[in-house]
């Protein structure tokens, strides 16, 4: 990631040094080594087993419940960008969207037309996550005008900052509104 050129075209972190120190000093001072996988994997180059501080989608209950759901989802591999596809999609088409930073490599234009189309083609009351990280776009500017259409899940947004131990990304979430899909 951090080697591919098209990662910085949309940076706005000019001291990538400083960003990244700020960041593990404050997850440091935050977030209990013993509790945190991904520190436990930096300092000990290995997942802490003993203690089970993976997180829930690694741990064997969760990861067999992840598998027997999949049986029921169609993969589909494309090279087109996602606001490309996402075009071609159905209204009401998906439950649900966890996009981890998909904004660092889209331009604001670009942002705000997959807002739109992240929208339209959820299922009635889907709850969408975007996590950014290098970019530092407004996100109560860029959903502003959807308002209508969203509820933006703060409280939310503020917990899965301090439970998320990779501590290195910024969340929004939000959920369309029922009668936008109907």
């Amino acid at each position: 990631m951090l080697n591919d050129p098209a990662f910085y075209q949309h940076n706005h972190i000019k001291q990538m040094s400083s960003f990244f120190k700020d960041k593990l000093e404050n997850a440091f001072l935050t977030i209990p080594a013993k509790k945190n996988f991904l520190l436990s994997l930096i300092i000990l180059g290995r997942y802490n087993v003993k203690n089970l501080i993976l997180p829930d989608c690694y741990k064997e209950e969760r990861f067999n419940l992840i598998k027997k759901r999949l049986q029921h989802v169609a993969i589909e591999l494309t090279s087109e960008s996602l606001v490309s596809y996402l075009r071609k999609a159905p209204n009401n088409y998906f439950d649900s969207y966890s996009l981890s930073d998909v904004v660092s490599y889209i331009s604001p234009e670009e942002v705000s037309q997959l807002i739109t189309e992240l929208i339209r083609t959820s299922a009635d009351s889907a709850v969408i996550v975007l996590r950014q990280l290098l970019t530092r776009y407004n996100f109560d500017v860029i959903l502003a005008p959807y308002s209508n259409q969203i509820i933006r899940k703060n409280e939310l947004e503020v917990l899965c900052q301090a439970e998320d131990s990779t501590f290195i990304w910024d969340f929004f979430i939000f959920q369309v509104k029922t009668e936008v899909t109907k």
